[in-house]
């Protein structure tokens, strides 16, 4: 239920404009009386894409430098 919840949450988020990661910028974390959005640390995706498989493509070809670079961000 929960995650249904999200998601509809999310989908309606998105539905009103708030695109590219721009929901990160609300997040606010007080690291060390430093605080920061979560947008400054998350890097969000869009594939130029709307072909589910071209997508599919798109992140099975990226992931792995993704995933390098979330490893050299922490």
């Amino acid at each position: 239920m929960r995650k249904q919840y999200l998601i509809h949450l999310l989908d309606k988020l998105f539905l009103n404009g708030i695109k590219n990661g721009a929901i990160f910028l609300r997040i606010i974390f007080d690291l060390a009386a430093n605080k920061t959005s979560l947008s400054t640390i998350v890097k969000v995706y869009n594939p130029p894409y709307t072909d589910s498989k071209d997508v599919h493509n798109y992140i099975s070809n990226n992931i792995e430098k993704w995933i390098e670079d979330v490893i050299t961000i922490r």
